[in-house]
């Protein structure tokens, strides 16, 4: 081969690698797995009697239970609530996505779930989303839920072997709106925030999800084979992503859109702030944690009762 032709094949091909490998930044940068890969919108949009469209994604369901579709200003969301018992057995509820994991689409390592979510009363188990099994010793996947008066993210990886629930921080006030985000990023960090800021970490699990078999793929229940437990209140969206949002993206979706639910940032009271603060039991109804009087003590000390 003359030199010449060796110059122009190295050339080429040296040009062919560097059109290769900024194509393939450009296909990452593009690459569907930066957004959600899935989302549901409780709204007349996408809610058609007992089935849910997809927003974003293949995958819809079918609605459990009593529904009734509501406007908040130009936002739709759902109220959803258990059936009716029948012949002495609870009914059921939520929305039941899929049975089947080959069109489940479930996250395999890191992930997020996001839900604007209001609950109208309390469980012991109470679920938001997820595709898990907690039965005795299988324990496997995720969900996001509420138990008494807290939040919680339950996880469980191979690293680990079974479920850890987080608990948020954060005491869950009935009928108010709030912004959750759970996240793993696949390497040991397990973090649930509340209202755009970082409220609960644990560093147990470990490596790839556990796929929980069989699969109840749920929104707005706990539910696995062994149990079955309806969420009661709103629900106005919940996304899935493939990959561990971090601080600052959850805080600016927060931002984005908290405008949209009232009562979801606490308000100012009305007498200004100063010594005679005292924390209410549950915090007050606009969840600032202050009452709107203050506290006056005997002059001796003593108290007043």
């Amino acid at each position: 081969m003359r030199r010449n032709d060796s110059r122009c094949l190295l050339l080429g091909c040296a040009l062919a690698a560097l059109i290769g490998f900024r194509g393939e930044l450009v296909a990452q940068a593009a690459s569907p797995a930066a957004g959600p890969v899935q989302v549901w919108r409780f709204d007349g949009s996408h809610i058609d009697g007992d089935k849910l469209r997809p927003a974003v994604g293949t995958l819809g369901g079918g609605i459990i239970g009593a529904t009734k579709l509501v406007d908040i200003d130009g936002m739709g969301c759902v109220e959803l609530a258990p059936a009716p018992a029948a012949d002495g057995v609870p009914g059921g509820g939520g929305v039941l996505l899929t049975t089947d994991a080959s069109e489940a689409g479930l996250p395999a390592g890191a992930m997020t779930v996001e839900a604007w979510v209001s609950v109208a009363s309390p469980l012991d188990w109470g679920g938001i989303a997820g595709a898990f099994r907690h039965s005795g010793a299988q324990q496997q996947g995720w969900v996001l839920g509420y138990r008494r008066d807290r939040f919680f993210f339950g996880l469980a990886t191979e690293g680990a072997n079974r479920i850890t629930y987080l608990n948020s921080a954060t005491p869950l006030v009935l009928k108010e709106w709030y912004h959750l985000v759970a996240t793993y990023d696949g390497a040991g960090q397990q973090r649930l925030y509340v209202d755009g800021r970082p409220d609960a970490l644990s560093e147990v699990q470990r490596g790839p999800i556990l796929q929980p078999e069989p699969l109840f793929y749920m929104l707005g229940a706990y539910r696995d084979d062994d149990d079955d437990y309806p969420f009661s209140g709103r629900l106005a969206e919940i996304s899935v992503w493939h990959r561990a949002l971090d601080a600052a993206e959850v805080a600016a979706r927060f931002e984005a859109r908290k405008a949209k639910f009232p009562g979801i940032e606490p308000a100012a009271p009305d007498r200004p702030g100063g010594d005679g603060d005292w924390v209410t039991w549950m915090g007050d109804n606009q969840r600032s944690g202050r009452a709107p009087q203050g506290f006056q003590p005997h002059p001796s000390g003593a108290p007043r009762w």
